[in-house]
């Protein structure tokens, strides 16, 4: 694989991919493009005249297409810059590690979290019997125990 400035690239190849992305702290044009024997990724700095490039013999891109499900979407979301080089990350990483940035921004959440209650509750929120809840009661404190809620459960 050969990483260089992307000045250059042969004018007969077909453009699959383009679109503008994040990379690093950088945006970038970001082209996927072929010719007959090679593939090319490159990456165009918008605030500069910086470009990175990465060529890929047929062989080697055929089978990097296959890791990338033939998606050249997903092969440009595994691109980034990082320290003035263009680097493809392994699409199984990139997976595991947004499952991980999602199961760690659901913990996150505020756990818990209620909107203040209405001055009005509703005379009844239990679960009949038959739907194995067990037995409620509501309880009036200037007038004790009130019968056992019947009908339906509300819907909430």
């Amino acid at each position: 694989m050969l990483v260089r400035q992307a000045e250059a690239l042969d004018e007969n190849r077909i453009v699959h991919f383009k679109k503008g992305k994040q990379l690093g702290a950088g945006y970038y044009i970001v082209e996927i493009s072929s010719n007959s024997s090679s593939l090319f990724v490159a990456a165009y700095d918008v605030e500069s005249s910086e470009s990175f490039l990465i060529t890929l013999p047929e062989k080697r891109a055929n089978e990097l297409m296959q890791e990338f499900s033939s998606s050249y979407e997903l092969m440009a979301d595994s691109l980034q810059v990082m320290n003035k080089r263009l680097y493809l990350l392994n699409p199984k990483y990139l997976a595991q590690q947004k499952a991980q940035e999602e199961m760690a921004g659901a913990q996150n959440q505020e756990l818990g979290a209620t909107e203040p209650l209405e001055a009005e509750e509703p005379e009844h929120m239990a679960a009949t019997p038959e739907e194995g809840l067990g037995e409620t009661e509501e309880v009036n404190e200037d007038e004790g125990p009130v019968e056992e809620a019947k009908g339906d459960p509300l819907d909430l």
